[in-house]
């Protein structure tokens, strides 16, 4: 059973809910759907995330979960313009094997201790195009 945090679990069982999902790589990009504050800034630059599924298998006793991938706008989008893209920003230093850790958050969560983990890996593969990145973890 996943023990979901007291904020998200209020929030899911009200009538009306708002869900965002939060990625972290590296412990120093942090990308959302919308610019958003949750202990620190994340950059709206996300234009989807695929499906995360898991399987088990109790004959063999494994376990799976399959990769994601993070489709994001390849823009500069910062405080101060800097006329770099964002691919600019995973490549230096590089991202690659690095930790993606993604969250969900509800409308209440005022920390990522409030938000729900749902997918924990590593940057496998990096593909770009002029405005827009995908990324395989």
């Amino acid at each position: 059973m996943i023990d979901l945090p007291d904020k998200f679990k209020l929030d899911m069982e009200s009538k009306v809910f708002d869900l965002t999902p939060l990625v972290i790589i590296d412990d120093r990009i942090r990308l959302s759907t919308k610019k958003i504050f949750v202990e620190e800034h994340f950059d709206p630059l996300i234009k989807k995330i695929g499906s995360i599924n898991q399987s088990i298998d109790v004959k063999k006793k494994s376990f799976k979960i399959s990769s994601v991938n993070l489709n994001l706008y390849n823009i500069d989008y910062s405080e101060s313009p800097s006329n770099k893209t964002f691919s600019e920003k995973l490549f230096n230093p590089s991202v690659i094997n690095k930790k993606v850790e993604i969250y969900y958050k509800s409308q209440s969560a005022e920390s990522l201790g409030d938000c729900l983990k749902v997918y924990s890996g590593f940057v496998k593969d990096i593909k770009e195009s002029t405005d827009s990145l995908t990324i395989r973890v």
